[in-house]
């Protein structure tokens, strides 16, 4: 009886906390109200442990998102200026994906109600931060504060990701004991810090989109204490991704950094007279340092816990050929087994976290085996969940946000906004490219970054964005 109220008396504080958020979104502006969606969005695995997993934690960001939908919604209705208003590009493209995701609940082999309207969710409301990022994008200042953000973001995941691999276990329990269930589900690997989310090794992918941005604000800062800012945390960025040992985001993090450099130097970009040569060996020497400091705080790293050796092998096996080459095969085979049995998907909660939530409707399918769906990247997950029509376009989709930013890179004349946009793109780049191994734009926090900063990307490349600071 006292589990149950205690269940009910966080269940009616929930709700409560939820109504009263969406109140305030409908009061502040949507900038505001934004800001609130993505601080929930990269705690939201720490809400889940202190919550015990509730169900309204689950849908938070879900919710306070689609009612920050309905209220833009309102405004453009109530706007004497809707017949003007300019839908972004590739809006039909987004369209059609949200009525394929419709039609996808009348699958013959769904789950049922519940299981697809949980499943769905993925396709749909981190897809509409797409719009958000083109309208409230404005100008070069509001890419600026989105920068600021994700970076703030990211250095408060890093520090207790930080400082739970250099105490170890105690520190994570010292956080919320509710970690100790999810500890000991891993205790039989090396230690990974949970950060302030539910998995562990999970703040790599908080981390690694960021990177990006300080090298962008390390390039174009006039200020000595933000340069030196940005100095300090990519080295401590790093060994948050090694003390995480999730070598999809090393790999994403190091590829991030290289595209940015290399496009950033092979852009049209007008360096006053002298300034190339000083910026390609500033970065040379940044690029030295850092190979001076990153191993001095693996050292102090492994001298503090012994656990982070075996996390320091592991991590370092990433850049191995044999054991790059030998992750994720047979990925083509079951493609093609999965394209031939199921070429329209087979519904929602097939892959991912929500096949999880739903076990037992999986392992009573009168279709097919609890084991029988095995997605490890996000061409597999869409396939089976969403079929090929939902594969295509949402490939076709991203192909084209990723296709309209390399144009931008080899076009764009806008010297003030080729930092900018070659900074976004190497973010969407690596979150791109570790499809193969995830499915990390579907799922959060990549999802909610990739699909924001491709509409933020865009709105860069239209005529009515501002220049001016």
């Amino acid at each position: 009886m006292g589990f149950f109220h205690d269940q009910m008396g966080f269940t009616f504080l929930a709700i409560s906390v939820t109504l009263f958020s969406i109140l305030i979104l409908f009061l502040i502006p949507n900038e505001l109200s934004l800001l609130f969606v993505f601080i929930f969005i990269y705690f939201q695995g720490f809400f889940k442990i202190v919550s015990n997993y509730h169900p309204i934690v689950h849908l938070g960001a879900d919710l306070v998102l689609i009612a920050l939908i309905f209220k833009v919604l309102i405004q453009r209705s109530l706007d004497s200026g809707i017949h003007h208003f300019k839908l972004p590009p590739l809006s039909p493209l987004f369209f059609i994906h949200f009525l394929w995701v419709g039609a996808v609940f009348f699958n013959p082999y769904s789950l049922g109600f519940v299981p697809s309207l949980a499943g769905s969710k993925v396709y749909i409301s981190m897809f509409t931060l797409f719009f958000f990022g083109y309208y409230l994008t404005k100008n070069i200042k509001d890419i600026h504060k989105y920068f600021i953000l994700f970076i703030a973001l990211a250095v408060i995941q890093l520090f207790f990701t930080l400082y739970q691999g250099f105490i170890g276990v105690d520190s994570v329990i010292s956080i919320h004991s509710g970690y100790q269930l999810a500890l000991m589900k891993y205790e039989r690997y090396a230690f990974r810090p949970f950060g302030l989310t539910n998995l562990p090794g999970a703040p790599s992918v908080y981390i690694y989109p960021v990177v990006p941005f300080v090298l962008y604000f390390l390039y174009f800062s006039q200020s000595y204490w933000v340069k030196l800012s940005c100095l300090l945390f990519l080295p401590l960025a790093g060994l948050g991704l090694f003390l995480c040992q999730v070598r999809s985001a090393i790999i994403k993090g190091a590829f991030a950094v290289t595209f940015l450099v290399v496009t950033f130097f092979t852009s049209r970009f007008t360096f006053p007279k002298g300034r190339r040569l000083t910026s390609i060996i500033g970065t040379v020497v940044v690029g030295a340092l850092l190979a001076v400091v990153f191993p001095k705080l693996i050292e102090s790293a492994v001298d503090s816990n012994e656990d982070n050796s075996r996390a320091v092998e592991r991590s370092f096996s990433s850049f191995d050929m044999n054991t790059f080459s030998s992750a994720r095969r047979g990925a083509w085979d079951r493609f093609m087994v999965y394209i031939e049995t199921v070429p329209f998907g087979a519904g929602f909660s097939r892959t991912g976290a929500s096949s999880g939530a739903f076990q037992e409707a999986n392992l009573n399918d009168r279709f097919f085996s609890k084991h029988f769906f095995f997605a490890d990247n996000l061409f597999l997950t869409l396939l089976i969940e969403i079929g090929l029509p939902g594969l295509i376009l949402v490939t076709l989709i991203i192909l084209m946000v990723l296709g309209k930013g390399l144009k931008a890179w080899r076009q764009e004349t806008r010297q003030e906004l080729i930092g900018p946009q070659l900074s976004i793109l190497s973010c969407l780049f690596a979150i791109f490219i570790g499809s193969y191994g995830a499915e990390g734009i579907v799922y959060n926090p990549e999802s909610a970054i990739f699909w924001f900063f491709s509409g933020v990307l865009l709105k860069t490349l239209s005529s009515d964005f501002s220049v001016l600071k």
